[in-house]
This record gives C-alpha cells, structure tokens and sequence, in this order.
C-alpha cells in the first residue's frame, strides 16, 4: 500500500512539474525497485483524429486546464493541456473542436439580384 500511495504521488509530481506533456506516452518510474507505469494523454483515448487535429465527441470531457469567455462568439473556449490549444463546443455537431487561429469560418449570405421577368 506504501508503495502505491508513493507511486501515485510521484506521478501527480511529475505532472506538476513538467511544463510540457508532448505526444508521446508518458512513464513514470518510482523509487529504485519500485514500481513503474505509463500514462498516454487524454486524447489518446477520448479524441478523435481528423485533417485539423483532433476533436472530442459528446459534452463530458472534464480534462481542461482552463476555460474563458469569448464576448464576439459569445461561448466558452477552453484550454487543452495536453494539445496547448484552445476547443470550443458545438451544440449542432456534438463535441468540443479546436479554434483556428485565423477564425471559424462565417458562411456569407448569396447575394440575390431580382431583375425584370421575362416572360415568352
């Protein structure tokens, strides 16, 4: 039991102290003869691969290191440790996406010209 609880708090250390936690899978050793294990990021097993990076389906992900209010977009955008980039959630497709940094792109309304009606 000594070792377990010396183990888990050396990998909350580890995570405290490092400033960076890059893509690869993360392991953290104990004490000469103790334990070790492996820890992948978070969106190793709830995130999902696509062309912009990667997105997480449904609402309940609970893994953010901070949130903040954007007054233009009048949402939150929240801060993901492990990527360092800033989500969004949409509400019309499900899940939390990652902000571009040149902006989400606005559809522009068609312009309609009316002219005279021809008739034959």
């Amino acid at each position: 039991m000594k070792r377990l609880m010396l183990a888990a708090s050396l990998f909350v250390f580890g995570l405290m102290t490092s400033s960076t936690v890059h893509a690869q899978t993360l392991t953290v050793r104990g004490p000469v003869g103790g334990a070790s294990f492996s820890v992948r990021p978070y969106y190793h097993a709830h995130g999902i691969r696509y062309t912009g990076g990667y997105y997480y389906p449904g609402r309940t992900h609970t893994h953010w290191e901070h949130r903040r209010w954007d007054p233009v977009y009048a949402r939150y955008h929240y801060f993901d440790p492990y990527l360092r980039v800033y989500y969004y959630y949409c509400p019309s497709r499900l899940g939390y996406y990652p902000i571009d940094p040149i902006g989400p792109i606005v559809p522009v309304r068609p312009i309609v010209t009316v002219g005279p009606l021809l008739f034959p």
